[in-house]
């Protein structure tokens, strides 16, 4: 699992958990020891780079915001990428990525693309994961169900049919005492699975690897099925 890899956390819809998504990613890419490099490409909140230092603010409406997304996610540069498309730059992310082909060069240069695309079951979230599973076949579209931070409850089956077939993941809601003690910027996912602190409550510490264990355990899932289906087999 060493060829170049971007992941796409996006929605055209707000409130349905996509920084939470990319959150959760970077904190199990540290958890499993490899290194990643967030992009926070909204301005206003800066989810992202409010809580890794590191993440690179971009701007996707201006050349150089592109330039510095695009460009650093084709590099083979042993980094994982993780972008967080703000739901206000959901049409113009995918707009320029199809002026530029960049969802073509990254096929071209072996780099793995996952779109985990957060739903909601309305029409315009189906209408948008349909588009982009036609329109880019080679991107691994991941159907994400937030349930925490959308506050919608489980897509009822009917709906969840309707969006295109694939890989999917699946992150639970949280108690409110839970929420807050996850929101807080200084709380770490990696940390906690690493070290929960010693004066944390027990039962909030239960409840807390109850809740990102099976986070990761599909992420890691979602990449081992992604390796085997690369692999020749005799």
């Amino acid at each position: 699992m060493r060829s170049p890899r971007a992941f796409i956390s996006c929605s055209p819809l707000g409130r349905v958990g996509v920084s939470s998504t990319a959150r959760l990613l970077m904190d199990y890419f540290a958890y499993t020891g490899r290194d990643a490099l967030a992009f926070d490409t909204d301005l206003h909140e800066r989810p992202m780079a409010l809580r890794f230092p590191d993440s690179a603010p971009i701007d996707i409406g201006s050349v150089h915001g592109q330039i510095a997304l695009f460009d650093r996610m084709l590099a083979d540069d042993g980094l994982l990428k993780i972008v967080d498309v703000s739901n206000r730059c959901f049409e113009a992310f995918f707009a320029v990525s199809d002026k530029i082909g960049f969802f073509d060069e990254a096929e071209r240069r072996g780099v793995e693309i996952f779109a985990l695309f957060h739903v909601d079951g309305s029409d315009g979230s189906i209408r948008a994961a349909r588009r982009i599973a036609a329109q880019w076949p080679g991107v691994e579209l991941v159907i994400v169900e937030n349930i925490g931070a959308s506050g919608l409850g489980e897509l009822d089956p009917d709906l969840r049919d309707l969006y295109p077939a694939g890989s999917s993941l699946l992150v639970r809601a949280l108690d409110p005492v839970l929420r807050k003690v996850v929101e807080d910027r200084d709380f770490s996912c990696f940390d906690f699975m690493i070290e929960p602190p010693e004066d944390m409550s027990i039962v909030v510490r239960a409840a807390l690897r109850a809740w990102i264990g099976p986070v990761f355990e599909q992420l890691k899932v979602l990449e081992l099925r992604m390796a085997l289906r690369g692999s020749a087999f005799l």
